[in-house]
């Protein structure tokens, strides 16, 4: 949810010539398998072509069968800055009133990143791991991104210059949205519970400081990429809690595939087989995303 998309991808990134902005051009299967994707409720134009059409957190299923529920979180930017503050948490409003005031932070925000920004964004995620098991961010991935033009990055420095906390964002101008990818907070360690307070403390800053930029650029929502809608991944309900401190709308979409041709057909078909066969994991993932969990109320 909140680590790298975990889809990495084979093949060049979107080419701007054929793909429209916001829509990403990738391949798979060593380039036979041409894939576009999109967001929310975007189509392919006519003059693109492709073997599979993935479409994400869309408001309506694109056809009856190939689809999984996606849970997420949406800030109203529209909404006043002094409305969108007092909507928060108590801690955190407390938590970013000190971030303005006293902790001397300085939020840098760039809309458009070198590759080298983007590289250096992913090694400082790698370093700095929020669980054991996190696998390494997905650069390959985000180099497509970044080739479509959608990366923004963004992050927190101390007054010493030392990077708290960074978020790779995606920027969905069609929708007037932008998309949480990744955040990765400076690790301290138990040695140093303080500083580690101070790095929470400068991420929900940096979190503000994104919602008023954004809003100021004329978008109107702020995604935070997920909500888990399970009940026994413990990491996945806390990254739930964080997420919900920041008061957003709890809404549902779909994700979306539709394979175009006898490739499109053919790809689906064996990955359908591969997955059923050696990936139980998987498997049981992709039947939970088919049953809609209950509507909870909104976080107290």
């Amino acid at each position: 949810m909140t680590g790298p998309v975990n889809l990495p991808q084979e093949g060049p990134a979107c080419d701007q010539t054929v793909c429209l902005p916001g829509h990403v051009r990738t391949t798979r299967w060593a380039g036979r398998i041409r894939v576009l994707e999109t967001w929310y409720d975007e189509d392919p134009s006519p003059q693109e072509d492709y073997d599979l059409w993935i479409s994400h957190q869309r408001t309506r299923p694109v056809s009856r069968w190939r689809w999984l529920y996606f849970y997420t979180l949406h800030v109203d930017l529209r909404l006043p800055q002094e409305q969108i503050l007092a909507n928060m948490r108590k801690n955190y409003v407390r938590d970013i009133k000190a971030g303005e005031t006293k902790d001397g932070l300085v939020c840098e925000i760039n809309p458009a990143p070198t590759e080298q920004d983007l590289t250096d964004f992913t090694r400082f995620y790698d370093a700095n791991p929020g669980s054991p098991d996190q696998q390494p961010a997905a650069l390959e991935r985000y180099r497509e991104f970044w080739g479509a033009g959608l990366i923004h990055l963004s992050q927190v420095r101390n007054p010493e210059g030392g990077i708290l906390a960074a978020h790779c964002l995606l920027c969905l101008k069609g929708s007037r949205t932008i998309q949480l990818s990744a955040q990765v907070s400076l690790r301290s360690g138990d040695q140093q519970k303080s500083l580690g307070t101070a790095v929470g403390r400068a991420n929900r800053w940096l979190f503000y400081r994104e919602f008023l930029y954004y809003k100021g650029q004329g978008l109107e929502t702020y995604d935070l990429n997920g909500w888990y809608a399970g009940v026994t991944d413990q990491k996945r309900l806390q990254i739930n809690q964080f997420k919900e401190g920041f008061r957003g709308r709890l809404l549902y979409g779909f994700d979306c595939e539709e394979p175009k041709g006898p490739m499109g057909w053919l790809y689906v078909i064996l990955r359908a087989i591969q997955v059923r066969l050696f990936h139980p994991d998987r498997m049981r993932d992709l039947r939970r995303r088919r049953k809609k969990a209950p509507r909870l109320p909104e976080p107290e």
